[in-house]
């Protein structure tokens, strides 16, 4: 599915149209920051990326298409990707094996006796339009883990993140200004070791980190500088704090170590003091002695099944902070 804005209306949730409903994918996790530093909320959704053999574009969409043929009380669905064929046409291929395929649909060893005839049939002769009434029908058209940049009046637009974040799936992101130029960077953790025998695994990520420019651009910097490396099944990541305010990031992996980084942010030595956010605080205004502003928001929960300490750290460098609940009552903290 694409990914979705809903607008509180005070009485419900009504979904709004905001430019980017026909960019469809497998989707697994979302971060908010103001990445371009534009006062407005940016976010960054976690793709299946590009390593593996499920693709789509626009133009050549993956297409999941789901019935119970054999009406035996199970839904029966197919994945197809586009791929050249013996005719040097591309056409959408089922990725499943023939084998996988009669497994599950036991009809199809009949209508597909050999692998040859298997090996050259399309989705089209698979699932013939008699076929497909009444069946589910779902595409996906953009594999990328991208930015999703806050053009304002309620628009947004993709951007696809650097191809060293398209080499696995990603899960676990966090953002945060890791080199103290004060840009938001984002930190990236991912893979997949639950993919079907024939993709193998997705595991091809060993974490990453993406400085950001302040102008919603993103640059990887290699692991070999940044001491993060997270090279498993890896799904949460998250920033907790000791009791002496020291920041740590917190990453999981499925059967696996939990591996804990701590940080020699240089805006640490800029802290002069934390506020612990009372449990209605949605966000804050910051406005810094040198004129810069920036716009941050709490949450309950963010990217994929991780929750971080809710802290706001009191710079030196800032002038005024005023903090809004859910209710938008204000209030100054500096």
């Amino acid at each position: 599915m694409p990914i979705t804005f809903l607008k509180n209306t005070g009485s419900s949730l009504v979904k709004v149209d905001v430019g980017i409903e026909k960019q469809s994918g497998w989707w697994n996790s979302l971060v908010a920051g103001d990445f371009d530093n534009d006062g407005d909320m940016d976010y960054v959704a976690g793709n299946l990326g590009l390593n593996t053999n499920y693709t789509a574009t626009p133009t050549e969409p993956m297409t999941i298409i789901g019935k119970d043929i054999d009406n035996n009380g199970s839904l029966d669905a197919m994945v197809f990707c586009y791929m050249t064929g013996d005719d040097g046409k591309r056409q959408s291929f089922p990725i499943a094996s023939r084998d996988d395929l009669v497994g599950q649909v036991i009809t199809m060893r009949k209508k597909f006796p050999t692998y040859q005839s298997y090996g050259l049939a399309s989705m089209d002769d698979i699932w013939n339009e008699t076929d497909k009434e009444s069946a589910i029908i779902l595409e996906s058209t953009e594999m990328r883990t991208s930015y999703i940049e806050n053009k304002g009046n309620g628009k947004f637009e993709l951007h696809p993140l650097p191809l060293q974040a398209q080499e696995a799936p990603v899960y676990g992101m966090l953002t945060n200004d890791l080199d103290g130029d004060g840009n938001l960077d984002l930190l990236l953790v991912g893979n997949d070791y639950g993919m079907d025998p024939y993709s193998g695994r997705h595991d091809a990520f060993n974490g990453l980190c993406l400085r950001g420019d302040g102008e919603g651009n993103f640059n990887a910097m290699p692991s070999a500088n940044t001491g993060f490396h997270v090279p498993g099944d890896a799904k949460g990541l998250a920033q907790l704090y000791t009791a002496k305010n020291e920041p740590v990031l917190i990453a999981t992996q499925n059967q696996d170590d939990l591996l804990v980084f701590s940080s020699n942010n240089p805006t640490q030595k800029n802290i002069d003091r934390w506020v612990d956010l009372n449990v209605d605080d949605f966000s804050a205004e910051i406005i810094y002695k040198d004129g810069r502003k920036k716009r941050l928001e709490f949450y309950y929960g963010s990217t994929y099944m991780s929750q971080s300490t809710r802290k706001l750290p009191i710079e030196k460098d800032m002038a005024k902070i005023t903090i809004t609940n859910y209710k938008g009552n204000k209030r100054n903290v500096l």
